[in-house]
C-alpha cells in the first residue's frame, strides 16, 4: 500500500475526533485518541506493518463497551455516530491494501455527513468540509495511483487540494439544479432525537 494513499487518512481521522470531542464522553474520546495514535504509529514508524488482530479486537471491544456504558444503547443519534466512528477507526487501523482504503474513504464520507447530527454550526461545517476534502483527495489518489510516478506525498498535496476543489466547484451548479428542480419525497425514516433537542 502506497504511503501517498495512506497520507489522506490522517487528516480525516483527526478531523472526526476533533469534531466530536465536545459531544462525546471523555472515555470514548480517549479510546478514539488511542486508536488514532495507532494509525499515526503505523504510518510514521511501523512502515505500515499489520497490527495484531487480538490488539485490534481489544480496542474495538473496549470502544463498544464504553459507548454502551455511556449511552446505555447502540441506537440513537449519539450512540450511532459513535459506533460509526469506531468502525471507521478500526478499518483505518487494519487497512492493508488500496481496496481497503477505497472502503475507508467512502465510509469516511458517510461518517462526515453523520457529524451534522451532532451540530450544524459553522465550526462543524468547516470540520466536515475538511473531512470531505481529504476523502475526495484519497479517492482521487486511488484513481491516479496506477498512472503516475510516485512523488513526495507532501509536495503533491497542494496540487491534489486545488484539483479537488476545482472539481467540487464544477459540480456545484449541477447539485443546485437537482436540489431546486428534483421533486421532494417524504423521508424514508426519521432520526430519533433525544427529548432535550429541538426539532425543525
Amino acid at each position: 500500500m502506497a504511503k501517498q494513499l495512506y497520507f489522506a487518512v490522517l487528516p480525516l481521522t483527526i478531523m472526526v475526533l476533533v469534531a466530536q470531542f465536545a459531544y462525546m464522553p471523555a472515555s470514548v474520546s480517549l479510546i478514539w485518541l488511542i486508536m488514532l495514535l495507532v494509525i499515526v504509529w503505523r504510518y510514521f514508524y511501523a512502515a505500515l506493518k499489520p497490527i495484531s488482530k487480538l490488539f485490534l479486537v481489544a480496542l474495538v471491544c473496549t470502544s463498544l463497551g464504553l459507548i454502551y456504558l455511556s449511552f446505555k444503547t447502540f441506537l440513537g443519534v449519539e450512540a450511532g455516530v459513535a459506533l460509526l466512528t469506531t468502525c471507521l477507526y478500526a478499518k483505518c487501523i487494519e487497512s492493508k491494501s488500496t481496496r481497503d482504503l477505497l472502503v475507508v474513504f467512502n465510509f469516511g464520507l458517510f461518517v462526515c455527513a453523520s457529524l451534522f447530527l451532532h451540530s450544524q454550526s459553522a465550526l462543524m461545517l468547516i470540520g466536515v468540509l475538511v473531512g470531505l476534502l481529504f476523502c475526495l483527495i484519497g479517492l482521487y489518489r486511488i484513481q491516479i495511483h496506477g498512472f503516475i510516478e510516485t512523488n513526495s506525498t507532501r509536495s503533491s498535496i497542494k496540487h491534489d487540494v486545488i484539483l479537488t476543489i476545482r472539481t467540487i466547484l464544477i459540480a456545484t451548479p449541477f447539485f443546485l439544479i437537482l436540489f431546486i428542480f428534483f421533486p421532494r419525497f417524504p423521508p424514508l425514516w426519521h432520526v430519533p432525537l433525544t427529548s432535550h433537542q429541538g426539532m425543525t
